[in-house]
C-alpha cells in the first residue's frame, strides 16, 4: 500500500502545478463609476473594455462609456449625489432607434466627438484570447444630450 501512496502524491503535486492562473481582477464584473465632473458637464467615467488587442479593448471601453451614460445609471464617487442618471429612460429606446445607434457606435467619427480618452490611469490585463482594460474616459454629457435631442432620439 505504501509504494502506491508516494507516486500518487507526486502525481497530484505535478498535476496541481499545471493549472492555468486566472487573474481575479480580469474576471470580475465591473460597474462603471463617475469619478468627477467638470464645469462644462463633462464627466470622467471609469469603464472596462475588452477586445482581441489593446486597441480593441480601448475602443470597446470608450463605446461602453457612452452606452453607460446614455442607457444606464452610473454610480457617482463624489459630491452629494449617488447616481448619475442615464440620458434615456425608455428601456426600449435602443431597439426603437436601432439603426441610429448601430451607425452611431460603429464609426469613431460619430461617437468620438463626445469623448476624450485619458492616457493615464490605464490598467491592462491579458489572457491568451483577449485583452481587458480599465480606463478613464471623459464624456461630454451635455453635448451628447443635445445631439440626441437634435437627432430625435430623446
Amino acid at each position: 500500500m505504501k509504494p502506491l501512496i508516494i507516486p500518487f502524491i507526486i502525481s497530484l503535486l505535478l498535476l496541481g502545478g499545471c493549472r492555468t492562473y486566472k487573474d481575479p481582477q480580469m474576471y470580475h464584473s465591473f460597474a462603471p463609476r463617475a469619478l468627477s465632473v467638470e464645469a462644462d458637464d463633462t464627466y470622467v467615467i471609469r469603464v472596462q473594455g475588452k477586445g482581441l488587442t489593446r486597441d480593441d479593448a480601448v475602443t470597446n471601453a470608450q463605446i461602453n462609456a457612452l452606452r453607460d451614460v446614455i442607457f444606464k445609471d452610473i454610480q457617482v464617487t463624489f459630491g452629494d449625489h449617488k447616481t448619475l442618471m442615464r440620458l434615456i429612460n425608455n428601456p426600449s429606446a435602443e431597439q426603437k432607434h436601432s439603426e441610429f445607434f448601430s451607425g452611431f457606435f460603429s464609426e469613431p467619427a460619430n461617437y468620438g466627438r463626445f469623448i476624450v480618452p485619458e492616457k493615464k490611469n490605464r490598467e491592462f490585463f491579458s489572457s491568451p484570447n483577449s485583452k481587458t482594460v480599465l480606463l478613464n474616459v471623459k464624456v461630454k454629457r451635455k453635448e451628447l444630450r443635445d445631439y440626441l435631442k437634435d437627432m430625435g432620439v430623446l
